[in-house]
């Protein structure tokens, strides 16, 4: 358990987690659809700000392709960087820790299977779960290196 001024910091600021994962409160994507778990919420998560952003460098280039005056080709630039570092911003720290959340396992007395911690529904080890792991490291370094860049 943290302490107190921690745990009330958190929940005041929990509208701020943009999730659309297995723990989203705004869109509990677990209700809509049958056998949802904590590895579709890490392929949700992970490529939520990467689809984001690629909207918003789209719209940026539909506003640019007609503008021929050099500083509102910069604004409009600007405002379009603005947009995909507040999507980074917001949406990054979710996605990592459930990009992260991939790789503990836990192994219970008595049982040699091993089961995500983040979804006890999960076993671990299987074809799926390292696909999911596979995919997650791949998106570290994506994310690490986008990081880098900005």
């Amino acid at each position: 358990m943290f302490p107190d001024p921690f745990h009330f910091f958190t929940m005041y600021i929990g509208f701020s987690n943009l999730s659309l994962g297995s723990n989203s409160k705004l869109i509990p994507m677990g209700c809509f659809t049958r056998g949802y778990d904590a590895l579709d919420s890490m392929l949700i998560s992970a490529i939520g700000p990467i689809f984001l952003a690629a909207l918003v460098m789209l719209w940026a280039a539909a506003r640019l392709k007609n503008k021929t005056e050099e500083t509102l080709r910069k604004k409009i630039s600007r405002q379009h960087f603005s947009a995909v570092v507040m999507i980074s911003f917001f949406m990054l720290p979710t996605a990592c820790t459930a990009i992260f959340r991939t790789f503990f396992c836990k192994q219970f007395d008595g049982d040699e299977n091993s089961f995500l911690i983040a979804d006890y529904s999960v076993q671990c080890f299987t074809t799926r779960h390292n696909l999911n792991v596979f995919i997650a490291v791949c998106f570290v370094f994506v994310y690490v290196r986008t990081a880098d860049q900005l």
